[in-house]
């Protein structure tokens, strides 16, 4: 043999498993031999080509008797086999609940064994669940199909899931041929697991609300009460959302009356909220006053669970919007003042703004509890440049002072605008941003909203409130609207809200004699 082999036989060592080389250097092997450790390092590069393979043939040999030795028989065979079962239908669970049919039909039809195993109409029933999610609805009837195929029976969560698929898809016709499929077949077998429940009929009202079909409620109603299903408070708050839905008070009524009849000796038929507030939307509505007072009144002791903060004020606002049906616009404007100081802000857009809107149109600005100003001296159409004050006037500051040595300032002055050395508008400081009293006055600054001196008042004021800004600076060029503000056009003066608040009158000193065309 060569001598480097002849070197490398007294260490004789297990080659070490491969690694992929992933470095900037070479193997270990193409490397030259610089002495030490070289030499049995190129032996075992060179046993790993050659020298080895019958080691390795024997280690194979010896590592499949192994595996036949330790391969589970009987019980632990059955054991590892619904292991791996389990971690089929959890994959099948978990796509179907994303909405991702694609893969999911891919799992059914690799691990199709899986579903001719005890719970293969459950797997089916998770499939029609995720039929649901996606955008295909009624694609859960070709599973049922499916399943008729399998030689499957399907249960009552395929019937529900089924007809929920039906609801969602605005079928409801379809709905109730699946549940009288349901009663047939559960009649034919003899088997009462397939008879509707409280899960099927709730469906069913919910889509009957949805389509106003007064009839068929009444229908599903009586057939639940004269069935042998447990009617809990989901199911008869379902029943009142159906009546309301449709238009139906007495109806809803009714099915409220009957919850509180029952509720003195089932605790768990009381009410949520919820309910409350359903029926105190339809009343107030057609302006029923003292029916939603004393709904409102009844809604915290006899109700359960938690009454959320969300849940008080919309009782407030159903109170007020009953009070203004009802043509008491005294009442209505006592309630919203109390909403309006409890309320930091509301949309004219929701159904509180609607009301508060005809409140105040009713109320005028003598009265109003929104404490609106008049301008009487400002038109909306007059330019900015008529209104604002020139640049000096509003002592600017220097960009590069610390505001720490003009705190001051800003006690006074809400916005204060920032120059450079060469006299341009770096910036405004609002006096709610000065957090850090030893930083410059340019890291707290906000970029100017600059605007030309044609700019009609109306788009400035609009400017202000959607930025949420004190301040505008008003420049010369032409091509400037609402643009970064440049060095190359020069600041002519500056327009604010406190600037606005100065030429504003009180409503209480106007009594709505102000000037045409005045800004309100």
């Amino acid at each position: 043999p060569p001598p480097l082999l002849q070197q490398a036989a007294p260490a004789a060592q297990p080659p070490p498993p491969h690694r992929p080389h992933r470095g900037p250097h070479p193997p270990q092997a193409a490397r030259p031999d610089h002495g030490g450790g070289g030499g049995v390092q190129a032996a075992r590069a060179l046993g790993k080509g050659r020298g080895c393979q019958h080691h390795r043939d024997e280690r194979r040999a010896g590592g499949l008797r192994e595996l036949r030795r330790r391969r589970p028989r009987g019980p632990a065979l059955r054991r590892n086999a619904r292991a791996h079962g389990v971690w089929r239908r959890r994959r099948l669970v978990r796509h179907p609940a994303q909405g991702d049919m694609r893969r999911a039909n891919a799992l059914v039809a690799r691990f199709r064994q899986v579903l001719y195993e005890g719970q293969s109409v459950l797997l089916y029933n998770l499939l029609m669940k995720g039929y649901i999610k996606s955008n295909f609805p009624l694609g859960a009837l070709t599973v049922k199909d499916e399943i008729l195929r399998q030689g499957l029976k399907p249960d009552r969560l395929t019937y529900n899931t089924i007809i929920f698929a039906c609801v969602k898809s605005a079928e409801i016709e379809k709905a109730f041929q699946f549940l009288e499929d349901m009663k047939d077949e559960a009649k034919r077998d003899d088997n009462p697991e397939l008879l509707p429940d409280a899960v099927t009929y709730t469906t069913l009202l919910k889509g009957l609300g949805n389509s106003q079909d007064l009839y068929s409620v009444l229908k599903i109603v009586v057939e639940m009460k004269s069935s042998l299903v447990s009617i809990d408070r989901t199911a008869y708050t379902a029943m009142a959302d159906a009546f309301l839905a449709c238009g139906s008070i007495d109806g809803a009524l009714c099915i409220f009356g009957e919850i509180i009849k029952q509720a003195g000796d089932n605790k768990d038929l009381r009410p949520k909220p919820h309910l409350y507030l359903s029926i105190m939307r339809a009343f107030a509505t057609i302006g029923d006053f003292d029916m939603v007072r004393r709904l409102k009144e009844r809604m915290w002791p006899d109700s359960v669970g938690s009454i959320s903060r969300s849940a008080k004020q919309e009782a407030d606002e159903l109170l007020m919007e009953a009070a203004i049906n009802n043509n008491q616009v005294d009442v209505a404007r006592r309630l919203l003042r109390r909403i309006v100081n409890g309320k930091e802000h509301f949309s004219w857009r929701s159904r509180v703004g609607l009301v508060a809107l005809k409140v105040e149109t009713l109320s005028g600005f003598t009265n109003s509890p929104l404490r609106p100003h008049v301008f009487p001296q400002i038109l909306l159409n007059d330019p900015v440049e008529k209104y604002m004050i020139p640049f000096r006037e509003s002592r600017p500051l220097g960009a590069d002072l610390i505001l720490e040595n003009v705190a001051m300032r800003f006690l006074k002055d809400s916005a204060v605008p920032l120059v450079n050395d060469w006299g341009s508008c770096v910036g405004i400081v609002h006096s709610r941003d000065c957090t850090k009293m030893d930083s410059p006055l340019l890291s707290m600054a906000r970029p100017p909203l600059c605007v030309p001196c044609s700019t009609s008042l109306e788009h400035v004021i609009d400017l202000l409130l959607r930025e949420k800004c004190e301040m505008v600076v008003v420049v010369k060029s032409g091509n400037m609207y609402e643009g970064s503000y440049t060095s190359s056009s020069r600041p002519l003066g500056v327009f604010s809200l406190g600037i606005l608040s100065e030429a504003t009158a009180n409503t209480a000193n106007t009594h709505d004699e102000c000037v045409p065309g005045a800004a309100t």
